[in-house]
């Protein structure tokens, strides 16, 4: 009977030793990219709507480095999306100044998070996993609700939603139990 247990148990294990390292190596890689966004904007003209997103930006990356100081594979997964939905809020701010915020650009944007998304529901989630997709659909959502707005704000908000449902999916496809 032990070595049933064991014999069961073993593979959690090495995938729990795995997968958390993995994410918290990747972490201050993530926070460091959106740092250098979060400069990157601030050192333009930005109006008072592409600055309260640059704030948030800053929000979430404290918020990542927060959630890194846990222990488990889900403290990470929550700590690289947040990193990268900083980096994308920024990236969103600046293209509102640099004129790279199209219409056109969150489409795409969309395609690609609701195809992982679609990968990543047909995997064996664990719970946490499953609250990053239910989260990562709101803002799919929410990413169409911006872009029908023809303002340049709506639009940068509707590029880093979708930006963010992205990561969340991969993130969560990132914690599947075999």
């Amino acid at each position: 009977m032990t070595r049933l247990v064991a014999a069961a148990l073993t593979p959690a294990l090495v995938l729990a030793l795995a997968v958390g390292p993995a994410l918290a190596w990747q972490c201050p890689v993530q926070w460091k990219a959106a740092e250098e966004a979060i400069k990157k904007a601030e050192a333009l003209n930005l109006p008072g709507d592409a600055k309260a997103l640059v704030a948030e930006a800053k929000k979430l990356v404290a918020e990542a480095k927060k959630h890194h100081e846990g222990e488990q594979p889900i403290d990470h997964a929550h700590s690289m999306w947040k990193a990268k939905a900083a980096l994308a809020q920024a990236e969103a701010g600046a293209g509102v100044v640099l004129g790279i915020v199209t219409p056109g650009s969150a489409p795409g944007q969309w395609k690609a998070a609701e195809e992982a998304i679609k990968k990543a529901e047909v995997l064996r989630l664990p719970p946490d996993a499953q609250g990053l997709i239910s989260d990562a659909k709101k803002f799919v959502a929410e990413s169409r609700k911006h872009h029908q707005s023809p303002a340049k704000i709506d639009q940068a908000n509707s590029m880093w939603k979708a930006r963010a449902a992205l990561a969340q999916a991969e993130t969560a496809a990132v914690l599947a139990t075999p």
